[in-house]
Order: structure tokens, then C-alpha cells, then sequence
């Protein structure tokens, strides 16, 4: 067995009704880990690097225990239609997940199957979207599926009879597979020991495509809305003036230490606000790769809960400066707040961004506003859901509001 942050690979259903449930992982130490699970539809050859369509169905905390399989439960079934693929990426933050090594001659091939799954070959990998070498998932997975001829038939009335994984609990649970030959207690392969850490381990794990789309709005109804004093949804700077204004609101510290991200939330003090970029500080000269993810609402409750947050923007390769405010450029769509209302962020970035040293304190209160916008104080992050201290969001933010004078 070998050691990684993690492992992307396919598994393929030969049977009908295919759900996977859950995976078992093994770790290289006793000890609390942050962990995530993302997925996608096929193959995962061609989208190591791309964040499009993956899905995070796993973030959490679990005590791992040395060698010993531990499941991580999804938030979801992932379905996986008979004779079809689905990707997966089971990461943990600490390189902390156990494998079996493999010489790439079979990457992404049949590695092992039961009768009704099929794990085909994969990826070790430094972090979410960090391929490193080639590798076998080892341990086990849960599912469920349709039931066989073989399968022994319930009788009327009775249902339907499940393995257990858990020999304890009476209540009846999917079947449950160990498709790898448990570790044994001999020495493992031995791990990398002067391998430097990753500068943001297990980060850009995404949530959800962007399910809102632009409306498309007739000059007739623009013409109808423009001068009525509120920027609506539809209304552009450029197309009422009288009503919209566009904005770059910068706070006002220097920042002075640096994280893979910060989460935050922003209130809206005035009507008409959606939020259309960041601009980040970096440490280096460096090109990079950042995302942004957002949720209706405060972030406090929901910073270990991959649920309800939803991406709204990843891209690749991002010039940043040393120091300097750069744009993020537009999101995907903007990002509504409605007056007195507040909207969560999470902005993260490969090798992190500059911020100010916040204070347990005053964690969630307000820290700047320019009348439009109040940041309040968050949190720096390791990772997506992975807070590590206290934080206020430094730079500049791009919006659009109702224009003073129509106030």
C-alpha cells in the first residue's frame, strides 16, 4: 500500500439500478481528517483538470484509524446506469489515504469486479483536481441495486433481505462490498518523507453547475423599467444609467497574512445589488487557479456542508501580482443580495490570498462598508470547508446597485 491525498477513478455498473452509497477509506494515521468526495457523470479521463460537472456528495470530518476502513456516508446516491461510468475523487487533506500502487500501463482499466460493479484503474492525487501518479482505490464501497434471479426473494410481506456491514445493527443496510484485499498488519510500502506538502492541499472541490440562467428581457420591458429609480435584475449600467451604477469597493487595511481562501458574508445596505467579481491579493507573481463559491444567507452553520453552496466561478492559469488587487474577472451569473439581506462566499485561490488577521471576537460582525456593502469578518480557509482561524476579506469587490441619485 502506498499513500496519497487521494485517489480519481471510474466504476462502471453491470447490473441495473446501481447507487452507490458510500466509500471505505483506509489511513496511514490514527486522527480527525477533512475529507471530500466529488463525482461526475463517465470517464474522468479528459476532466482531471477541469471542475466543470463535478459535484461534491461528501464533505466532512471523520475520525480515520490507522489501516482500518472507515466509511464516509454521501449526501446522495450516485446512480450509474447499467453499462455506464461514473468518476469519483475520494480525498482527505493530510495525504492521508491508502492505495495500491499501479504502473500506468493499465490506467483506467478493469481493475476488479464483483458481478455488478467494476472499478476500473486511476489516479493518485496531491488534492482535488491534482493528479500525481497511477493508482487502484482500495477498500470498499457501499450500493445498492436491483435485485436478480440469484438473489434470494423476500416473501410476501417481508423485505427485502440486505448484507449488513455492521453485524450489530438489526436494521437492514445496503449490500456492501470490500473489493480489495484488507491491508495486513506487514510494512507498507514505504511513504514519501521528503516529498513537499502541496501549497493548498484539497481545495477546488466544486458544488453544483450554476443552475440560474439569464432572462432574456425585450427593449419594450427595459424601456417600461428604466428611470422608475430601483436597477432591476435586467437593467445594465449601460442601458439605464438613471437607475444602475457599477462600483468597485476596496477595503481600506493592508493585508497581512496569507490562506488557500477566505470565507465571508456581504450585506446589501441599498437596492439593486449582484455581485459580478473579486479582486484578490497574492503573495507571488504567480499564475493560479481560483474559484468562487456562494449560499444564500450567513456561512456560520454551513462552513463544514458542502449543501446549498453552488459555484459561480473556476478558472485556470489567473495572473496574479504580488501585493496588487487583481479582478477575478465576471462570474459565471451575478450574484443577487436583496436589501437588508446578506449572501455568503467562499473565494479560494491554489497557492492563497492575502487577507487581515481577524479576531475570534468579532467573528460575523460588520468590518467595512462603503453604504452600499458591508463585508462582515469571516473566516480563512485550508480549503473548501476547511475554516482554520479568523479572517476579514481584503481587496475589492465589483457590483452593481441602484445609483445614488435615484436613492
Amino acid at each position: 500500500y502506498s499513500r496519497s491525498s487521494g485517489q480519481m477513478f471510474s466504476i462502471e455498473a453491470k447490473a441495473d439500478g446501481v447507487r452507490i452509497q458510500s466509500f471505505d477509506v483506509f489511513a496511514a494515521k490514527d486522527g480527525t481528517d477533512s475529507c471530500t468526495v466529488l463525482t461526475r457523470p463517465g470517464d474522468w479521463k479528459g476532466h482531471e483538470y477541469n471542475v466543470a460537472r463535478w459535484e461534491t456528495i461528501y464533505a466532512g470530518t471523520p475520525d480515520l484509524i490507522y489501516l482500518k476502513p472507515v466509511s464516509l456516508r454521501l449526501d446522495r446516491d450516485v446512480y450509474i446506469p447499467r453499462g455506464s461510468r461514473a468518476s469519483f475523487q475520494v480525498l482527505c487533506s493530510s495525504k492521508n489515504v491508502m492505495y495500491l500502487w499501479s504502473d500506468g500501463k493499465t490506467e483506467g482499466g478493469p481493475y476488479i469486479d464483483d458481478g455488478s460493479v467494476v472499478l476500473h484503474e486511476g489516479m493518485s492525487m496531491k488534492g482535488a483536481f491534482k493528479p500525481k501518479n497511477w493508482g487502484k482505490f482500495a477498500t470498499g464501497l457501499t450500493y445498492v441495486k436491483t435485485a436478480s434471479e440469484d438473489d434470494a426473494a423476500p416473501e410476501d410481506g417481508e423485505a427485502p433481505e440486505t448484507v449488513s456491514s455492521n453485524p450489530e445493527n438489526p436494521t437492514p443496510s445496503p449490500t456492501t462490498k470490500s473489493l480489495t484485499p484488507p491491508p495486513t498488519t506487514k510494512s507498507p510500502t514505504p511513504l514519501p518523507t521528503t516529498e513537499k506538502p502541496t501549497p493548498f492541499p484539497t481545495t477546488m472541490s466544486p458544488i453544483k453547475s450554476p443552475t440560474i440562467k439569464p432572462t432574456m428581457v425585450s427593449p419594450t420591458k427595459l424601456a417600461a423599467q428604466c428611470g422608475d429609480f430601483v436597477c432591476h435584475a435586467d437593467e445594465e449600467p449601460g442601458t439605464c444609467p438613471s437607475d444602475c451604477v457599477r462600483k468597485i469597493f476596496y477595503t481600506p487595511e493592508r493585508p497581512d497574512s496569507k490562506s488557500a481562501g477566505q470565507m465571508f458574508a456581504l450585506e446589501a445596505s441599498t437596492d439593486g445589488v449582484r455581485i459580478q467579481s473579486f479582486h484578490v491579493v497574492s503573495k507571488y507573481d504567480a499564475k493560479d487557479d481560483c474559484m468562487v463559491m456562494t449560499r444564500e444567507g450567513d456561512w456560520k452553520g454551513h462552513e463544514y456542508d458542502s449543501e446549498g453552496w453552488e459555484i459561480v466561478y473556476a478558472k485556470k492559469d489567473i495572473q496574479l501580482r504580488k501585493m496588487y488587487p487583481v479582478s477575478l474577472g465576471n462570474f459565471d451569473r451575478e450574484v443577487p443580495i436583496p436589501l437588508g439581506s446578506r449572501q455568503s462566499f467562499q473565494v479560494l485561490c491554489t497557492y492563497g490570498i492575502m487577507y487581515v488577521w481577524g479576531d475570534k471576537k468579532t467573528e460575523g460582525e460588520p468590518y467595512v462598508t462603503n453604504g452600499s456593502v458591508v463585508i462582515h469578518e469571516g473566516m480563512a480557509m485550508k480549503g473548501p470547508f476547511q475554516p482554520n482561524g479568523w479572517g476579514k476579506f481584503t481587496t475589492g469587490i465589483t457590483y452593481i446597485s441602484t445609483a445614488p441619485e435615484a436613492i
